[in-house]
């Protein structure tokens, strides 16, 4: 079940949210720290399980 079907009013996403135009035609509200009018470019290049790297710290 979705947040509509549970009759949830909004969410609050501690971090960026992707895809606003699509969401702004939903349901509920929901409010983010930050904002990209668009998402992943959706081309199925998804990857796991690679290293990333802040400064000299690898994850």
């Amino acid at each position: 079940r979705g947040a509509a079907e549970d009759e949830w009013e909004g969410m609050i996403i501690y971090g960026a949210e992707g895809h606003v135009d699509e969401l702004e035609e939903g349901d509920i509200g929901i409010q983010g720290l930050a904002s990209s009018p668009v998402g992943a470019d959706g081309y199925g290049r998804d990857e796991t399980d690679v290293p990333v790297s802040f400064g000299a710290v690898t994850f």
